[in-house]
C-alpha cells in the first residue's frame, strides 16, 4: 500500500558509462574522481565496487514501512499531454481515503521526474558506487555496451477499500563487467515551471514536495515518454578533475592537473603502466637585426635639376627575430617557425629632387652685367663660352670647356629695423641726436649711424658722406655707410654695398602751418591752447616724446589740415597726446603707428582723456599695444563727440587686470560716437573687450537720453581673440544707464566671447539698463561669430550681406577711405614691416616664416637671400621649423662660455621652455670678413655668433700706453675710489 510510483528516470544529455572498480588498471584508478559526475563532460563511466548486502529484514525498515503506511502512500501520477508536456498528479492514500493534492504544473520532457538518476548514479543491488572517470571519445567506443538498461515498466495503480497496492522494486540484474550498460537516454524538453518531487530522507522519512497549481488533465494515465536521441561525443579536452564534498554538504572545488591524452581502452585486466617515452622538447633562438633606413625621392617641378633637399633625415630601425622548433633526441622534428618583432620603426629618408630643366641664357659682351644680375642665388649654372676670332685667315670659332657657375650670395645686412639715426660726437664724447640738420656739416668724422632693430639690437656704421639731394620735388639728406661685406637694397629691391640713410631737411613753420613733426610737437607742448595745422605728411621718426606721450600738457587747441587736405602724421611710437579738455581735432590722419608700451596702463594713438572735445575726421592705422586699457583711438571720452573715425590694425592688450578696452574707445561717459568705422585685430589676456566701445555711460539724469551717451551708426570688423572672456562683445561689452546703442553693424569673429553684446547684464529685465537701449543692431550672418550664451541675445537678429551693406551705405561712414601714402623716405630707405621682412625674397616658404626668423637668431649678420635659402634647408621634424627661439648660447666642454670664438656646442633656448644642445664645429673661413662660422650638426647650416672678430692688438697697445703714465697708487687714485663708496645725493 504504501509504494511509490514514478515514471522512469530520464538520464541527462551526457551518456554514462558502468565499470567494476575491480576491473580497472593501475592508470585508471588514479584518475578515479569521488563524487557525482556534474555532467559538464559529455561522457563519463561510473565505477562500483561489491559490497556486502544490506540487512532487509532489520526491525528498523519495517518499523519505517509501517509508518509510512500507517501515515498513507503517495501515489505520483505522470501523464503527457497533446503538447508533450508531462503531467504530475499527487495522491495521498490515507485511512480517510484518498486525497487529491493540488495539480502539479506541466512537465516539458526534458525536464528530470527524479533528482535520483540524474547524473547517471544508479542504485545496483551488491554494489557500492565508488567515483567517476571523465571519457573522450576513444574511451567511449571501449566500454560501449552491447545492451541498455530498459527502464523498468511501472505497475498500473490499483486500489481497493482506500489503501494502494505495494510492488517490489526489481532488482538490477544485469551483469556487471567490462561491458556494463548505459541507461536508456530520453529527450527533455525545456521545463520552465517548478516539479514537485516526492524524496525519502535518511531516516525513512517522507519529504512533502511543494504543492503547484494543476492544470486541467486530458490524457491517460501511464504513459511512457518517447526515447530522446543520443547526442553525438566531442572530443574531450580539458584536464581530469575530482570533485568532493564537506562534511557539510558543501561542494569542494577539485584541484585541477593536466594528464596526458588517453588512448587505450579501459581494459577489465589489470596492467603495468609501461615506462614514460621522452617528450619533444622546443628549441628557441633569439637574434636582434637592423632595418636598414631606405630612401624615398620626391620630385619638385619648382626646383631645377640637381637642386636636391633633404625633407626628412632618416633613422635605420631594428627587429627582434625568434626562430622556435621542436626536437626529440637532439634532432629537429619540425619545420622553423619565425617571429618578428619591430623594436623601433625604421624611418625614411626623404629627398627632393628638382626636375625643372635648367633655362639658357645667351651672354654676350652688351649684356652680360644686365643677364648676371637677373640669375638666381645658390642655383647651379654651367657657362659654355664660344669664341669668334680672326688671326689673319679668317672668322674662326672656338667652343671653350663649360664651367660651372653658382652664384652663392654671403654678405652682411642689416635686417628687422626699427629705426635709423645720425649721431653726432663731440671732443668731449658726448652723443646728440642729428636728425634735424639744418645744413650740410663740414666734417663727417664726428658722426656715425645709429641703427637699432625690433629687437633693441643696436648697430653703428661709420660715416662715409653727407649729402643733400632732391627726390621727387623734396629736399632731402643723403647719409652713406661703408662697412667690410655690407650689402643694402635700394628703393628697387637690388643690392648695393653700401648702406644709405634718407631723412627730410625740415622746412621751417609758415604761418601756423607745420611741414614737420620735431616742431610742431615741440610747439604743442609750448602752446597747448593754439592752433596747428599740418601743410603735409608729416614724419615722426627720431622725434622723441615729451614723455609718456608727444604731448604731456593739457591739449586746449586745435589740431587739423590746412584747408581741403588730409594730412598724415607717420610713425608715432608714442600716443600723439596726453589729455585733452575743450580741443578740437578733425581732418588728419595717424599712420604707420607703431607704439610698443607693454608697461604702460591706458595706451590709445590719439590719446587717454578727452573731455568735452570734438575728433572729427580722423583715420588710424598701425599697431598699439599695451598692459591695461589698450584701444585703437581714446582711451576715455567723457561728455565729448567722436565722428567719422575709423582704426585699422592690431590692438593687444597684456594686462591681467580685467579693465575695459575697445576698438575704438574703451569708456564713454555722456559722449557720442557717430558713424565710426573699426577693421582691427584684436586680442586681450583679461580684459572686458567691446568691439566699438567696451563701456558707455549715459549717466543717471534721464531727460536726455539718446542725446547724450550713444553709440550709432557704426561698422565693426575683424576677429576678436580672448584668453578669458571677460564679458566681452562683438560690438559693446556693456550698456550702463540709459545709453542708447542703436543701428549697428558687426561682422566681428569673437573667439570666447558674446558676438554682439558681452556683459550678462542682457538679462537683467532692468528698462533704465542694458538690453533695453540695445536697438535695431545686426550682425552678418556666415561673417560674424561668437558666443550666444544670453537669453536676449539670442533676439539679435542677423541679416545677410546685402542687407548689412545697404544699411553701411546710410551711415555716411567716409574715414575708413582715406588715402594714406608712405612717406617718401620710407620707399627709399626700403623699410617694411616684421611680417612682410622675407615675402619679397628669393624662394620664400610661408610655411617655413618661423624658421627665418630662427636662422636670425643664428646668424644675426648675413643677408636675406641667404638666411632663406637656409631655412628651406631644415627638415619638417627640426625644432628651428616648429618652435620659436628665444636665445642662443655659447658652451665650451659642457659650460656656458663668454670667448664664443672657440666653442663645441651651442644651446638652443625655446619660447615653450625647452632647450636644445646642437653640436658645432669651427670652419676655417667663412668668407665674411669679421664673421666666425661654425657647421651645427644634424641641421645642414651654419651658426655664427654675435660678435665681430677683429684684432685688437693696436687697439691695446694704445690702452696701455696712455695708461703707462698713471700712477694707480697715488692720492688722486685713492680719491676717486672713495667718492665712488658714498651714496650720491640728488637734489
Amino acid at each position: 500500500m504504501g509504494s511509490l510510483l514514478f515514471a522512469p528516470s530520464v538520464v541527462g544529455a551526457s551518456p554514462y558509462h558502468y565499470l567494476d572498480y575491480s576491473n580497472l588498471t593501475q592508470n585508471e584508478r588514479a584518475q578515479l574522481k569521488s563524487g557525482r559526475p556534474d555532467k559538464s563532460k559529455e561522457s563519463y563511466a561510473l565505477v562500483y565496487e561489491k559490497d556486502a548486502l544490506p540487512n532487509t529484514g532489520s526491525s528498523q525498515s519495517i518499523m519505517t514501512a509501517l509508518g509510512l503506511l500507517a501515515i498513507g502512500s503517495l501515489i505520483v501520477i505522470i501523464t503527457k499531454d497533446k503538447k508533450r508536456k508531462k503531467i504530475a498528479t499527487f495522491l495521498i492514500v490515507g485511512a480517510t481515503g484518498l486525497v487529491t493534492l493540488s495539480t502539479a504544473s506541466a512537465l516539458n520532457l526534458n525536464a528530470n521526474i527524479h533528482e535520483s538518476g540524474r547524473d547517471g548514479v544508479l542504485q545496483i543491488s551488491s554494489y557500492r558506487y565508488v567515483g567517476y572517470l571523465e571519457l573522450d571519445d576513444r574511451t567511449v567506443s571501449s566500454v560501449s555496451p552491447a545492451s541498455t538498461v530498459s527502464p523498468v515498466e511501472q505497475p498500473k495503480v490499483v486500489t481497493e477499500k482506500g489503501e494502494p497496492e505495494i510492488h517490489e522494486k526489481p532488482d538490477y540484474t544485469q551483469p556487471i563487467g567490462a561491458n556494463l550498460v548505459e541507461p536508456e537516454v530520453h529527450e527533455k524538453l525545456a521545463y520552465t515551471e517548478p516539479v514537485g518531487t516526492t524524496e525519502v530522507d535518511e531516516n525513512g522519512n517522507l519529504i512533502e514536495p511543494p504543492v503547484s497549481e494543476k492544470p486541467e488533465y486530458t490524457q491517460p494515465v501511464g504513459m511512457v515518454p518517447d526515447e530522446a536521441p543520443k547526442t553525438e561525443k566531442p572530443e574531450y579536452t580539458e584536464p581530469v578533475g575530482t570533485a568532493g564534498v564537506d562534511e557539510n554538504g558543501n561542494l569542494i572545488e577539485p584541484p585541477v592537473s593536466n594528464i596526458p591524452e588517453y588512448t587505450e581502452p579501459i581494459s577489465t585486466v589489470s596492467e603495468v603502466a609501461s615506462e614514460r617515452e621522452e617528450s619533444p622538447s622546443l628549441h628557441t633562438d633569439i637574434r636582434t637585426e637592423t632595418i636598414p633606413k631606405t630612401t624615398i625621392e620626391e620630385s619638385d617641378p619648382t626646383k631645377f635639376i640637381g637642386d636636391n633637399s633633404v625633407k626628412q633625415i632618416g633613422e635605420d630601425g631594428e627587429r627582434q627575430i625568434v626562430t622556435s622548433y621542436e626536437e626529440l633526441h637532439g634532432k629537429k622534428i619540425s619545420e622553423p617557425v619565425e617571429t618578428v618583432t619591430i623594436l623601433k620603426e625604421m624611418k625614411p629618408e626623404i629627398l627632393v629632387k628638382g626636375t625643372k630643366e635648367k633655362p639658357t641664357v645667351d651672354l654676350k659682351t652688351d649684356n652680360l652685367s644686365q643677364v648676371l644680375e637677373n640669375l638666381d642665388y645658390y642655383k647651379d649654372y654651367t657657362i659654355s663660352t664660344t669664341m669668334t676670332y680672326d688671326v689673319g685667315k679668317g672668322a674662326e670659332v672656338s667652343t671653350l670647356e663649360d664651367r660651372p657657375l653658382r652664384l652663392d650670395l654671403k654678405k652682411v645686412e642689416l635686417k628687422d629695423i626699427a629705426n635709423t639715426s645720425l649721431v653726432q660726437v663731440n671732443e668731449s664724447g658726448v652723443e646728440s641726436d642729428s636728425n634735424h640738420l639744418t645744413s650740410l656739416p663740414s666734417d663727417v668724422t664726428n658722426y656715425y649711424l645709429k641703427v637699432t632693430s625690433r629687437e633693441n639690437k643696436v648697430t653703428r656704421l661709420a660715416i662715409d658722406k653727407i649729402e643733400e639731394v632732391i627726390e621727387e620735388g623734396k629736399q632731402l639728406y643723403k647719409v652713406t655707410a661703408k662697412a667690410p661685406d655690407l650689402v643694402q637694397r635700394d628703393k628697387d629691391g637690388k643690392l648695393r654695398d653700401t648702406y644709405t640713410y634718407y631723412f627730410e631737411k625740415p622746412r621751417a613753420t609758415e604761418d601756423k602751418v607745420y611741414y614737420n613733426f620735431h616742431d610742431l610737437a615741440k610747439d604743442m607742448q609750448a602752446n597747448p591752447t593754439g592752433e596747428f595745422k599740418l601743410g603735409a605728411d608729416l614724419n615722426a621718426v627720431n622725434v622723441k616724446p615729451a614723455g609718456k606721450a608727444y604731448v604731456m600738457v593739457k591739449f586746449r587747441g586745435t589740431l587739423s589740415s590746412v584747408e581741403n587736405h588730409q594730412y598724415t602724421i607717420h610713425n608715432l611710437e608714442r600716443p600723439l597726446f596726453n589729455e585733452a579738455e575743450g580741443a578740437t581735432l578733425k581732418n588728419f590722419n595717424l599712420g604707420n603707428v607703431n607704439i610698443n608700451m607693454p608697461w604702460a596702463d591706458k595706451v590709445a594713438p590719439i590719446g587717454n582723456m578727452f573731455k568735452n572735445s570734438t575728433l572729427e575726421n580722423i583715420k588710424v592705422v598701425g599697431s598699439v599695444t599695451g598692459n591695461n586699457d589698450v584701444t585703437g583711438a581714446v582711451n576715455k571720452l567723457d561728455e565729448a563727440n567722436m565722428r567719422n573715425v575709423a582704426f585699422i590694425g592690431k590692438i593687444n592688450s597684456l594686462g591681467d587686470k580685467g579693465w575695459w578696452s575697445g576698438g575704438l574707445v574703451s569708456e564713454s561717459w555722456r559722449s557720442n560716437v557717430d558713424s565710426s568705422y573699426i577693421d582691427a585685430d584684436i586680442k586681450a589676456n583679461n580684459s572686458k573687450v567691446g568691439g566699438l566701445i567696451a563701456k558707455i555711460d549715459h549717466g543717471v539724469n534721464p531727460m536726455d537720453v539718446k542725446q547724450r551717451g550713444r553709440l550709432t551708426k557704426s561698422v565693426v570688423k575683424g576677429t576678436m581673440t580672448l584668453k578669458n572672456h571677460g564679458q566681452s562683445g562683438g560690438v559693446i561689452h556693456d550698456n550702463y544707464n540709459w545709453g542708447w546703442v542703436e543701428n549697428n553693424v558687426s561682422m566681428m569673429k569673437v573667439n570666447n566671447g558674446e558676438i554682439m553684446y558681452g556683459s550678462g547684464s542682457v538679462d537683467s529685465g532692468d528698462p533704465d539698463f542694458g538690453f533695453h537701449y540695445f536697438k535695431n543692431n545686426v550682425y552678418v550672418r556666415d561673417v560674424a561669430s561668437g558666443n550666444v550664451s544670453y537669453k536676449r541675445s539670442k533676439q539679435i537678429q542677423g541679416v545677410d550681406q546685402a542687407e548689412a551693406d545697404k544699411r553701411i551705405a546710410t551711415f555716411n561712414i567716409t574715414a575708413d577711405k582715406y588715402e594714406i601714402t608712405d612717406p617718401l623716405v620710407n620707399t627709399l630707405n626700403n623699410l617694411t614691416t616684421r611680417d612682410n621682412e622675407y615675402k619679397t625674397t628669393q624662394d620664400y616658404k610661408a610655411e617655413r616664416e618661423q624658421a627665418y626668423r630662427n636662422i636670425e637668431k643664428l646668424q644675426p649678420f648675413y643677408n636675406k637671400e641667404w638666411i632663406v635659402n637656409q631655412g628651406n634647408k631644415l627638415t619638417d621634424e627640426s625644432n628651428l621649423v616648429k618652435k620659436t627661439v628665444l636665445s642662443v648660447t655659447g658652451m665650451k666642454a659642457g659650460q656656458f662660455v663668454t670667448d664664443l670664438s672657440d666653442i663645441d656646442k651651442i644651446m638652443v633656448h625655446y619660447a615653450d621652455g625647452t632647450k636644445e644642445e646642437l653640436t658645432v664645429t669651427a670652419k676655417t673661413d667663412s668668407k665674411v670678413a669679421q664673421v666666425k662660422e661654425y657647421d651645427v650638426a644634424g641641421q645642414n647650416i651654419v651658426y655664427t655668433p654675435n660678435m665681430v672678430m677683429k684684432n685688437r692688438n693696436q687697439l691695446a697697445s694704445g690702452i696701455k700706453e696712455k695708461l703707462a703714465s698713471v700712477t694707480l697708487l697715488s692720492d688722486e687714485v685713492r680719491a676717486l675710489m672713495d667718492k665712488r663708496e658714498k651714496p650720491l645725493i640728488y637734489s
